[in-house]
């Protein structure tokens, strides 16, 4: 076989609508180097297999079962159990047995079959080699029935479960096809998950890296070896003396196994309790620990994040006001944004491009990594950083919002976050469809359960001055207060500005020309929200007290406050209308309103 049908194999493949990526030549390992992360990187683009094929032309086929929407039965001693009614489907021959391919995705679970037929059920989550690739025995995946793909019949599963031997993981014995090497790798599994805490994917994975570094003579098949062994260990249960420290159920992937007799390590004195203030990482403004940026859709939270990760990441005072205590590196995570339109932003406020102190994950890296990531945990070891979740609902595992008990494992997973050394946590969250009229409070700042503003250090509103701003037609102005402060003095409420109206009427961008809001002093939002009472009060002298608090973004007794301060009055009833305390208020005709 010529190089040539590799590449011509990977694209008939793609051509079936199945994703592929690169395998080490003669192996059935992802290629690392060329595909780094294969479940997110598998593609059918024509353009990118024949990129990854001729820089390694001799590169197996890996085909990615949940993009391809594929089953597999693999049986790995030959052919599959008689009598069991399979239909003709797409088959290939492995090195020792055969793999049958099917439409549809299952869950994925290793499945080993009694007697002499061995195999195992692969589905969403898993790969397998693709056809004409090298088997590390020397033969070839080669395709012995190449009738079209077939969905796999219900009643398939429930006999091969029904012919299931008991798997036994202490024996070396017929019931495992792996030999003498399986209880070396046991051996090494316990040691893994005791030491650093990994579930079943986890898992699976640090045991093929330890097969390819140190055990290449576990054979042929270590990759299955592998995964079958870390199921297995997932479902083993840990001794009694043996406890899952800040785990839930749906924890799985991040537990950590410790012993429980050792519980005095887990606490402190009062004595031992550290000393000092709260630590705030922009002095008068953000403190350490997990703080909420709450605003309705489209108001400017992405900015103002970037504005905060500038000044984390320089040095350089928070606009120009709040001054970083050190600089602190940052994680942004933005699932909801392409890396180009992300980075078009960073370069407009200036953000590093130092990798120790900014490093960013956008839609186009792949899905968003958990915060119970092993990925992110190692990032947070290493670099101490704070994590801007950009927005925190996509991080949300939870299938309601207003589920308390569910939202929980958000909040142990931050909690676990700190624990390794993350300097804070930054979550934009969406507010209410209510936080758009009358104050901001905690409870329309953040959309969802109050579990959410309970567990922060610091709760922020942003609200956009909709009068001002006037569908788009004015500048934008954000109205910015602290809603909940712990144990630190909050900033006064202010006002930053993205835009102002030049000269000439039109639009012109501060950040655009300065890289940063404009800071607004109070004095001068007092003078703005003057001048929109007036010229509401103007254009409409009838409103009323409710529709004016609605439109200032205020309450009517703060409205009914700034008109007595303005010398301004209005008649009670439905027609009356605003006039200063100076001129007498013309009477209204009840039975002819429209005449005053």
């Amino acid at each position: 076989m010529n190089s040539l049908n590799l590449l011509e194999v990977a694209l008939n493949c793609a051509r079936r609508g199945w994703f592929v990526f690169p395998l080490l030549p003669g192996k059935k390992t992802p290629d690392l180097e060329l595909c780094p992360h294969w479940s997110q990187k598998s593609s059918n683009d024509p353009a990118e297999i024949r990129k990854w094929w001729t820089k390694s032309p001799d590169a197996n086929i890996g085909i990615d079962l949940a993009k391809s929407n594929l089953t597999i039965l693999d049986f790995d001693a030959g052919d599959p159990p008689p009598n069991i009614g399979l239909p003709k489907t797409f088959t290939i021959r492995t090195g020792r047995g055969q793999h049958l391919y099917f439409q549809g995705s299952v869950q994925q679970i290793a499945m080993f079959f009694g007697g002499k037929h061995v195999g195992e059920v692969k589905s969403a989550g898993g790969y397998v080699v693709g056809p004409r690739s090298l088997h590390p025995s020397g033969s070839m995946y080669d395709p012995i029935d190449q009738s079209s793909v077939v969905p796999l019949p219900a009643q398939i599963l429930e006999k091969l479960q029904a012919i299931r031997k008991p798997v036994d993981p202490s024996s070396d014995g017929e019931k495992i096809p792996y030999g003498q090497h399986y209880n070396e790798l046991l051996r090494i599994a316990g040691y893994l998950r005791s030491k650093i805490g990994l579930g079943d994917e986890g898992l699976y994975t640090c045991l093929v890296e330890v097969c390819e570094k140190r055990c290449e003579n576990y054979g042929a098949d270590y990759l299955e070896m592998c995964q079958h062994l870390a199921s297995e260990m997932a479902k083993k249960p840990y001794t009694n003396t043996e406890a899952y420290v800040g785990s839930s159920r749906q924890q799985q992937s991040q537990r950590q196994v410790v012993n429980t007799e050792n519980f005095r390590d887990y606490f402190r004195s009062f004595d031992e309790l550290e000393e000092g203030d709260v630590r705030m990482l922009i002095n008068g403004f953000l403190p350490e620990g997990v703080n909420l940026i709450g605003g309705l859709a489209g108001q400017g939270k992405t900015l103002f994040a970037l504005s905060l990760v500038k000044s984390l990441t320089s040095g350089q005072p928070f606009l120009d006001k709040f001054q970083p205590e050190e600089i602190i590196p940052v994680i942004y995570m933005v699932p909801e944004s392409s890396a180009r339109a992300f980075k078009a932003r960073c370069r407009k406020f200036g953000i590093t491009n130092d990798e120790e102190l900014f490093l960013v994950r956008t839609i186009t890296e792949g899905a968003p990594l958990m915060l119970d990531s092993p990925v992110l945990a190692e990032a947070v070891k290493k670099m101490k950083p704070l994590i801007v979740l950009d927005t925190l609902p996509r991080f949300n595992e939870a299938q309601d919002e207003n589920d308390a008990a569910a939202n929980k494992k958000l909040v142990d997973d931050m909690a676990s976050l700190r624990a390794l050394g993350c300097a804070g946590i930054l979550a934009l969250h969406h507010s209410t469809k209510s936080s758009a009229d009358g104050d901001m409070t905690l409870e329309n700042a953040l959309r969802g359960t109050g579990d959410l503003g309970a567990m922060c250090d610091s709760v922020y509103g942003l609200r956009r001055d909709r009068m001002l701003y006037a569908d788009g037609g004015g500048p934008m102005e954000l109205e910015v207060r602290c809603l909940k402060p712990r144990d630190f003095e909050p900033p006064a409420p202010f006002r930053i500005a993205a835009s102002y109206q030049s000269e000439d009427g039109s639009i012109k961008s501060y950040i655009d020309e300065s890289g940063d809001f404009h800071f607004i002093e109070a004095a001068h939002i007092k003078a703005a929200q003057e001048s929109a009472f007036i010229k509401a009060i103007t254009e409409d002298p009838a409103i009323s007290r409710e529709d004016l608090a609605v439109d200032l973004g205020s309450t009517p007794h703060k409205v009914r406050m700034l008109a007595e301060k303005l010398g301004y009055g209005r008649p009670k009833g439905r027609f009356g209308k605003w006039f200063p305390k100076t001129m007498k208020p013309t009477p209204i005709d009840s039975k002819n309103p429209q005449a005053a």
